[in-house]
């Protein structure tokens, strides 16, 4: 794998868990509201 590659995958991860992350805040979110 060439330096651009594995540094683009670095940047993929990151975005992808930033997303998991957002997602997952939006649902304890959602959950809280519905609780109240």
């Amino acid at each position: 794998m060439s330096e651009s590659e594995s540094e683009c995958a670095m940047q993929c991860k990151s975005i992808a868990f930033k997303l998991i992350k957002d997602l997952n805040d939006l649902v304890v979110y959602n959950k809280e509201l519905k609780l109240r």
